[in-house]
This record gives structure tokens, C-alpha cells and sequence, in this order.
């Protein structure tokens, strides 16, 4: 079982224990963002989409919260396709590539992670998809400790 993150709601500022609990979390982390963002930005699309963008949408929902290395090329050109239609559901599914890639990427010091971890919240909320920002901002308040 993953560890789950405490999340302390009067919390605003990524610090080391934000990190901390965002890496030990990770595969929370990104349960939560499927859970939070990306699926609820795909049933929006669903809920608006024609026929053939609907058939699509179905096709690549799998794929949309899996890994990037677990998916086959053919599913990989389908995904491209559907986000190619819409521009929210990609924001959602690059900013999801993005924060997997910040425990991926080898850091130089805790201090360069902290940092890319504060510009991707910042990134993030600066967007105009509501449950990414919300998504962001919750990512602030992560802790490993109670105080």
C-alpha cells in the first residue's frame, strides 16, 4: 500500500516536507491527479463530444491515466489524436507527464526538485483547467508530519 500523504489545509508553501511527502506518495500522488483531473476533464469532453470524438474518447480513457512506457504505439497515436481535439484534456495530460517526470529526472540537490516541484504547482495554477489548479493547490498543503 502507497503511503498517503497528511494534507494540512492551512499550508500554502512547498517546502522540503511538501517534497518529501509528494515523492514517498508518488504513486498517490498520481492516483489522486487521475482521480481529480484527468478524469473528470475526460467525462467533460465525453459529455460534449460528436459521435466520432466520443468513440475515440472511449477508446483512450486507459491510456490517458497509464503510465507513458506501458502504453503500445497504436494506443499512443489513438491518445494523440483525441488530445490533439482538446485542449484542456491536454494541458491535463502534459501536466501529468510533467509531475511524474520530476521523481523520473535525476535532481543535483533536493533544492533544484523543490524548485521544479514549486514552478509546476505555479504552472499549474496558472492555467485556466479549475481542477488542475484546485489539484495544485492541494499539492501545498502534503505533509509527512502532523503539525
Amino acid at each position: 500500500v502507497a503511503p498517503r500523504p497528511i494534507i494540512l489545509h492551512d499550508k500554502d508553501k512547498i517546502d522540503m516536507d511538501t517534497l518529501r511527502a509528494v515523492i514517498v506518495s508518488r504513486f498517490y500522488v498520481m492516483a489522486q491527479y487521475a482521480k481529480n483531473v484527468t478524469l473528470p476533464v475526460f467525462q467533460e469532453q465525453l459529455n460534449k463530444a460528436d459521435v466520432s470524438y466520443s468513440r475515440l474518447l472511449k477508446q483512450v480513457r486507459g491510456a490517458l491515466v497509464r503510465e507513458e512506457s506501458r502504453i503500445d504505439d497504436a494506443a499512443k497515436r489513438s491518445l494523440q489524436r483525441a488530445l490533439n481535439q482538446s485542449e484542456t484534456l491536454k494541458t491535463v495530460y502534459e501536466f501529468r507527464r510533467s509531475l511524474q517526470e520530476l521523481w523520473s529526472r535525476t535532481y543535483a540537490s533536493h533544492e533544484k526538485l523543490l524548485q521544479a516541484l514549486q514552478e509546476w504547482c505555479q504552472q499549474a495554477e496558472a492555467t485556466r483547467v479549475e481542477v488542475l489548479q484546485q489539484f495544485a493547490h492541494r499539492l501545498r498543503g502534503y505533509s509527512l508530519q502532523t503539525t
